[in-house]
């Protein structure tokens, strides 16, 4: 390719118009070959879509509809947080939690006010139901209210977390989906296990906490 066909993308259409009409006007004449022409107002359309895409793109690093704005909104904190000192376990996976229909009565007052919503849920360690049974599961709370438990599998990636701020007088808080009726009622989790959690993250949340 000659190096013209380089240097015309660096100019818009309305600079060879111009041109074209001096040279017409002045009756000169140009060294340059008889695809120059054509070439430079295809390439000065080049250049316009390319300022065209320019501006697109600062667009969108602006202003409350832009990608950013979006992003902070995701990130903002979920209602009903703890009251006192907490830390707020990242987003990851789904995790179901069971036994909801054990606690209707105490759901009913938070589907009518945060059904459907991001809420935030608490975990804390459940002793044994049964004096026959040694496992430990963990127990969900909203606002304070008893909505369910994890099952013992799921109890064992959270437990190690659970005592480890116990001891600090931290509560352990996570993201959840609080949805349903009075007849039926699903609350899921999105919060990352004890065992996914970076060494970071753990001494400036858990060990750091005091």
């Amino acid at each position: 390719m000659h190096g013209w066909q380089k240097w015309t993308v660096s100019h818009p259409v309305i600079f060879w118009f111009v041109l074209i009409l001096l040279v017409a006007v002045l009756g000169l004449s140009l060294p340059v070959g008889p695809g120059f022409w054509a070439a430079a107002i295809i390439s000065g359309a080049v250049w316009h879509k390319r300022a065209r895409s320019s501006v697109r793109r600062m667009k969108v690093g602006r202003g409350g509809g832009s990608r950013r704005a979006r992003a902070e909104l995701a990130m903002s904190p979920p209602a009903l947080l703890p009251q006192g000192p907490h830390v707020l376990l990242p987003r990851g996976r789904k995790i179901q939690v069971t036994k909801e229909e054990h606690h209707l009565d105490d759901m009913d007052q938070l589907l009518a006010s945060h059904g459907g919503r991001a809420v935030a849920a608490t975990l804390h360690c459940m002793d044994p139901v049964s004096s026959r049974s040694t496992t430990e599961l963990v127990q969900v709370r909203i606002d304070g209210l008893p909505v369910g438990e994890l099952t013992s599998y799921m109890s064992e990636h959270f437990l190690p977390l659970i005592k480890a701020c116990d001891e600090q007088s931290v509560t352990v808080a996570c993201h959840a989906a609080l949805r349903g009726n009075q007849l039926k009622v699903d609350v899921v989790l999105d919060t990352t296990k004890a065992v996914d959690l970076s060494d970071d993250w753990i001494e400036q949340h858990v060990l750091g906490s005091d």
